[in-house]
This record gives C-alpha cells, sequence and structure tokens, in this order.
C-alpha cells in the first residue's frame, strides 16, 4: 500500500473519534437539562475550543505525521506509522477521558470538552483526507 492510503486511513480514524466525541458531548450536554441559551453558548464556546485545538495545535501534528508517514519506505506496518510518543498522547487521552468519568465531573463539563475535542478530530481528520489526496496527485 502507498503512503497516500496510510494518511488517509489516519484521517478516517480521526474524523471517525472526532464525530463520535462530538454527538457524544452533544447528548451529555442533553441531558444535563440546560436552558436553550445556555445550551447554545456551551456549544458556542466549545466549538471555538475545538476550532483554536485544531489551528494551533493539530493542524502541525497533522503536518508531521503526513511528512513522517510520506517518508517511510514501503512496505510500512501499521504500527510504524506513528512514533511511540504519538502513542503514548493518545493513551493519555484515553486515561483523561476515563478519569472525567471516574472522578463523576458534571455532564457540562464532559460536554463542553467532548464537543471540542471532537471538532479538533474532525478538522484533524479531514486535513489528514486533503494531505492524502494531495500527495496522490503529487506523485
Amino acid at each position: 500500500m502507498r503512503q497516500g492510503f496510510y494518511i488517509a486511513f489516519s484521517g478516517v480514524i480521526w474524523l471517525s473519534i472526532g464525530v463520535y466525541l462530538l454527538f457524544k458531548g452533544v447528548d451529555f450536554l442533553n441531558k444535563s437539562n440546560l436552558k436553550p441559551i445556555n445550551f447554545s453558548l456551551i456549544i458556542m464556546a466549545s466549538l471555538l475550543v475545538g476550532l483554536l485545538k485544531e489551528k494551533y495545535i493539530l493542524k502541525k501534528t497533522v503536518k508531521r505525521i503526513s511528512k513522517r508517514i510520506h517518508s517511510l519506505t514501503l512496505p510500512v506496518s501499521v504500527f510504524k506509522i506513528y512514533d511511540i510518543k504519538f502513542y503514548v498522547i493518545i493513551f493519555m487521552m484515553i486515561i483523561l477521558g476515563q478519569l472525567l468519568k471516574w472522578l463523576s465531573f458534571p455532564l457540562i463539563i464532559r460536554g463542553g470538552i467532548d464537543v471540542a475535542i471532537g471538532l479538533a478530530l474532525i478538522k484533524g481528520g479531514s486535513s489528514f483526507l486533503y494531505n492524502s489526496i494531495y500527495l496522490k496527485k503529487a506523485l
């Protein structure tokens, strides 16, 4: 398989997790029985945080990972697509999500965080997919 496939694969994974978190966050906010104006404000604030996170953090990560995948020689093991630091970050994010659940954080906070991270991952996944298409045209 070519490097573009692995970049697109990363995009699909990020996009899928982002959509899941976005819907989960909205569901948490729905369950918290907020007034419509408060619900809208929390959604808008979360979306703004998600956009900023993607613009200033994940955009750099997508570029770095795309360059890394492009530099790998074929065939590539799926486990060698990312470096060890990335797997540690993923593990830490999973632990953070579980801590929010175990420590019984309010649904408003959990929902806002999930919406923000979900949107950031959706935008990051879309960037991966764009990079995979651009890489195909360049080769």
